[in-house]
């Protein structure tokens, strides 16, 4: 499957370049294209290895100390153990496919300029 959209990329990126200088819009919104899907696989996969544990942590202490707002906290937070979260194919995905992305665009940008 990764091989078959590693093709298509490259075969987009072939036949935009035959296209004379319309193909530098192409590449352009291809590697923001890009830069964004990277960005979102990175998000996500920040998330998933649970990186902004320690500041929703504080926030909820912040929520506790709060007068109105403790009752709140401390019935939705209850005795919950921590979900044990793998890491999903989407971010990895995403990053890698993104990555190429953007470094493919910017060979044929410094290739052809």
């Amino acid at each position: 499957m990764k091989t078959s959209w590693l093709r298509i990329l490259t075969g987009l990126i072939v036949a935009a370049s035959l296209f004379g200088w319309a193909h530098v819009v192409y590449l352009d919104a291809l590697f923001l294209g890009g830069l964004i899907l990277f960005m979102a696989g990175g998000f996500v996969f920040m998330l998933e290895k649970r990186v902004f544990d320690r500041f929703f942590q504080s926030f909820k202490k912040f929520l506790r100390s709060t007068s109105k707002l403790e009752e709140y906290v401390s019935e939705t937070e209850g005795s919950r153990q921590p979900a044990v979260i793998r890491t999903s194919s989407f971010s990895v995905w995403a990053l890698h496919t993104g990555l190429f992305v953007m470094l493919m665009t910017t060979v044929i940008g410094f290739y052809y300029f």
